[in-house]
C-alpha cells in the first residue's frame, strides 16, 4: 500500500471485535516500534504488551478509553536513556515514544487492525497497577484490535488543514 493511502486509512478506532490479535501481527507491530527512529538512536522506549483477561481488566481501572480492545500496548520512556540537550532544557522524553507509537499504529493499519492512542489516564495509577519502575514514564496507551463492522472514523478525521495553512517557505 502506498504510504499516503495508509496514512489516510488509519483513524482512531473506538469500536473493536473481541477477536484476539495473532502473535505474528503483534510481532510485526513490535518490529515497527523497534525500527522507529529515536533521538541519537538511544532507543529509550519500553513497551508493555497487555492481552490477558487479567491485564485488560487492570487496564480498565486505569482508563475507560480502551473501548474493549483485545490488545493494549503502553509505550514508556526510560528516563535514564532519553536524549537530553546539552545546552537547553530540552529532551526526547515525549518525542521518541510519539514516533514509536506512530510507527506502531501505521503498522497496525497495514495489518487491517484498528488502533487508538490514549492519553486520558493517570501515569501514577498505571504505574501502581502494573508495577512500573520509577524510571519509566508511561507516555501513552495504544488500544489495538480488529475494527467492529460498524466502526467508522469520527467526522473530524476528514477535517484537515490545507498545506498552505501550515507551511511556510524560507521565512515566516
Amino acid at each position: 500500500m502506498e504510504f499516503l493511502d495508509l496514512a489516510k486509512k488509519r483513524y482512531s478506532c473506538r469500536k473493536y471485535k473481541s477477536d484476539k490479535v495473532e502473535e505474528e501481527k503483534i510481532n510485526k507491530i513490535l518490529e515497527a516500534a523497534r525500527l522507529a527512529p529515536t533521538a541519537a538512536n538511544n532507543q529509550p522506549c519500553r513497551i508493555l504488551t497487555i492481552q490477558s483477561e487479567e491485564g485488560l481488566e487492570k487496564m480498565k481501572k486505569v482508563t475507560n478509553f480502551t473501548f474493549d480492545a483485545p490488545l493494549v500496548f503502553v509505550v514508556f520512556s526510560d528516563l535514564r536513556e532519553c536524549w537530553y540537550h546539552p545546552f537547553e532544557d530540552l529532551n526526547s522524553v515525549s518525542i521518541d515514544p510519539s514516533i514509536v507509537a506512530t510507527h506502531m499504529t501505521l503498522e497496525a493499519a497495514d495489518l487491517d487492525l484498528g488502533s487508538l492512542m490514549i492519553l486520558g489516564y493517570s501515569p501514577s495509577f498505571l504505574g501502581k497497577e502494573f508495577n512500573v519502575p520509577p524510571y519509566l514514564f508511561p507516555n501513552m496507551i495504544l488500544a489495538v484490535g480488529y475494527e467492529a463492522e460498524d466502526s467508522v472514523p469520527n467526522p473530524r478525521h476528514e477535517n484537515r488543514k490545507e498545506i498552505e495553512e501550515f507551511t511556510y517557505y524560507e521565512s515566516f
